[in-house]
């Protein structure tokens, strides 16, 4: 598995940490066109059943509501919390289902590997915010992820993402290297290129 694969698959984890701490991570609806993906699907349950807890009703109420989705990185306040309920027909005295969460919620999760998220990623490895990853960024990125490679294979994956060969990935290179669909036989194949 390629470096940029394997960071693929550790980009959740690092999005996840970043959206905790992220100030513009709120409620509003992005009008979610893309259908939610296994793992997002489950985390959504896993979070409703752990706020449930012990009730036998199956259902949240506003304050378990708020809780849950903090847990889940949102930053929400009783406004935002009376808006979604309003959203669905009720008041924050009620409780909401799994299914109701899940119409509140499924607009407002951004797609897997948005522009948006991609460059989140790319902002927490540009550590030195140059506006560029540096061999020394990834260098610090891969040994953070607990990925044994060689300066030599470091310096290949730059030159793999690396456009305009100065050593150093922007963030075009590094959302266009990320954004590849590894399903995709022809992905390697760019239109401006030989």
């Amino acid at each position: 598995m390629s470096f940029y694969a394997s960071l693929r698959q550790d980009i959740h984890e690092e999005e996840k940490a970043f959206c905790k701490t992220s100030p513009s991570n709120d409620l509003t609806p992005i009008n979610n066109k893309y259908p939610l993906e296994e793992d997002q699907i489950e985390e959504l349950q896993e979070a409703f059943g752990m706020f449930v807890g012990d009730s036998s009703d199956g259902k949240l109420s506003s304050r378990e509501f708020k809780a849950c989705l903090r847990a889940l990185g949102y930053e929400i306040t009783r406004k935002d919390v009376e808006k979604c309920f309003l959203e669905i027909g009720k008041d924050t005295s009620q409780q909401i289902t799994l299914d109701e969460f899940f119409t509140i919620v499924t607009p407002r999760v951004k797609p897997r590997n948005s522009k948006e998220e991609i460059m989140k990623i790319f902002r927490l490895f540009d550590e030195d915010n140059t506006g560029k990853i540096s061999f020394k960024n990834l260098r610090k990125i891969a040994k953070d992820l607990g990925e044994d490679i060689s300066d030599a294979e470091l310096k290949d994956l730059i030159s793999e993402a690396d456009r305009d060969n100065d050593g150093l990935i922007t963030a075009d290179d590094f959302y266009r290297v990320m954004s590849k669909d590894c399903n995709d036989p022809l992905v390697d194949f760019d239109s401006d290129s030989d």
